[in-house]
């Protein structure tokens, strides 16, 4: 999953999404990629006790892409989804 999501590079061939060779992103092009195209839902370790449910969904990678309209209710409804 780190390497489709482009946090970590494999060590031979190549990782294609929609064409695209993740594998020669650079840095803000596959911060992009993870924010417009991969999401992740980490269980354990990167949540943060201190913040609620809500809170921690609310958290996410800068700059935020145009159009993303009310966050909150987009995550509300996101929490939702899962129960």
């Amino acid at each position: 999953m780190n390497i489709i999501g482009a946090l970590d590079r494999a060590d031979s061939g190549e990782v294609l999404i929609d064409g695209s060779d993740v594998e020669k992103l650079g840095d803000s092009e596959a911060a992009a990629y993870r924010n417009r195209t991969v999401g992740f839902v980490f269980q354990l370790h990167n949540l943060l006790p201190q913040c609620t449910v809500l809170e921690n969904v609310l958290i996410r990678p800068w700059p935020a892409p145009a159009g993303d309209g009310d966050l909150k209710a987009r995550a509300e409804s996101l929490i939702d989804a899962v129960d």
